[in-house]
């Protein structure tokens, strides 16, 4: 799911941090969902809301509308 939600453009990936959302820097799709998989893996699938957020894009708001 989150590799077509990336692909179509639709969310992207970040933290929380000082500012609010802030979105990871540009990778490849490939390498964003890797590094989810292998950080939910790394907590057994229970990340209690910590390792990463997803934001919808412009497109991704005018889709969910």
């Amino acid at each position: 799911m989150l590799d077509y939600l990336l692909r179509e453009g639709l969310m992207i990936v970040g933290e929380i941090g000082n500012t609010g959302f802030e979105p990871w820097p540009d990778s490849s799709v490939e390498a964003t969902v890797t590094r989810v998989v292998r950080d939910c893996q790394a907590v057994d699938w229970s990340p209690q809301g910590s390792l990463c957020w997803l934001s919808n894009t412009p497109k991704g708001d005018r889709r969910a509308r």
